[in-house]
């Protein structure tokens, strides 16, 4: 099953045609969504390439299934009408298209269209084979949004809110007891709190205990994985032209966002910005010159001015602990900790230095005790 923009519309009207059974994924749409109510819907529907004489001439011959859907379709809209369009072929072409327009004004005619379905997920199959018949142009859905005066239309809502309704909507109507689910950074378009919830989102949803479902997620996104052990995690890598996957040394679990950006998974140095990264990179570099009294009075009021610059942005500065001083100086004059990216090699190579470091400066401290 692959997942299209109209997808979102049918998950929509799934959860609203049968509210009762939907209380949780209602209660989803109004605390996370802010989507209040349906409005109403205008289904587009033109005429496919494949147009039969057996079946119902006002669906150009549909059949079956998508048939009985688009008469109770009918017979609920407010006056129906066709009309024919310029669509554009490519950009230099035209042609006309016809089409038939329906409207559904209420979410009460909406549920009485749903009624002859047994449950959400055989509607929302109805909506597919509709749309997999290639009748369905495009579905418009008028929607009550939380804080916004009238109606909302579908379109007008955030992509990151229209890319988490139909993730976890689609998970809902299309996963079966064994599932293989792929996503391919479904997280793009979400804020920084919907990423944090994320696997939650999906767990909610999708019961991989009970059903044997398996999801398979692509992310760059280090708050997206923060909940996760390290054999839940694989990272890619092109060396020489063969890909690898393995799984991470430490759990990104209890890392936090910083610790994982300058874990192994994405090898940043630091979680600061470049610039303020630069000023306590020069910082050190003077410190180093300070220990071996090889700062000239230009270099001292530059010294002076980092740290008031630092102290203003909140970080402080190093002289208030002397042995933490002398850990910056020393790893200062290492190459190991210069570098722009680091790779799990380089971090274990890391701390075995600031280790040993620290070790010499605690053995320091205890002889001239």
């Amino acid at each position: 099953f692959y997942v299209q923009t109209v997808h979102s519309y049918f998950v929509l009207l799934a959860y609203f045609s049968f509210e009762e059974q939907e209380k949780e994924s209602i209660e989803f749409l109004k605390t996370v969504l802010g989507i209040e109510d349906l409005e109403s819907i205008l289904f587009v529907l033109h005429k496919p390439i494949w147009k039969s004489n057996k079946g119902d001439e006002k669906f150009w011959g549909a059949d079956g299934l998508v048939k009985e859907f688009l008469r109770a379709v009918w017979d609920l809209s407010i006056a129906p009408i066709y009309d024919d369009v310029s669509v554009p072929i490519n950009f230099r072409k035209n042609a006309k298209q016809e089409r038939l327009y329906l409207y559904i004004s209420t979410k009460e005619k909406l549920k009485k269209l749903a009624e002859v379905y047994t449950s959400n997920t055989e509607f929302f199959k109805a909506l597919e084979s509709t749309y997999i018949s290639d009748l369905i142009e495009e579905v418009k859905v008028k929607v009550k949004k939380k804080n916004v005066n009238g109606e909302l239309s579908f379109k007008e809502l955030s992509e990151g809110e229209q890319q988490l309704l139909t993730v976890i909507g689609l998970l809902k109507f299309t996963k079966d007891e064994e599932s293989l689910i792929l996503l391919d950074e479904p997280d793009t378009h979400l804020n920084p709190v919907w990423k944090w919830s994320y696997l939650q989102y999906l767990k909610d949803v999708v019961n991989t205990e009970k059903d044997a479902t398996q999801i398979i997620l692509n992310t760059h996104d280090p708050l997206v994985i923060g909940s996760l052990v390290k054999e839940q995690v694989r990272m890619f890598s092109n060396e020489n032209g063969t890909i690898k996957a393995i799984a991470p040394d430490v759990d990104p679990k209890g890392l936090g966002v910083a610790g994982i950006l300058t874990s192994e998974l994405f090898g940043l140095p630091t979680t600061l910005d470049e610039e303020t990264s630069s000023v306590l990179n020069r910082r050190n570099e003077l410190l180093l010159k300070q220990e071996k009294n090889e700062l000239i009075a230009a270099e001292k009021i530059e010294l002076n001015e980092i740290f008031q610059e630092l102290n203003s942005l909140g970080i402080n500065t190093t002289d208030r602990d002397p042995l933490y001083q002398k850990f910056i100086i020393a790893i200062s004059e290492r190459d190991e900790f210069k570098k722009e990216k680091y790779t799990a090699e380089d971090l274990k190579e890391q701390n075995e230095i600031a280790l040993d470091t620290l070790n010499e400066l605690l053995k320091g401290q205890d002889e001239k005790k």
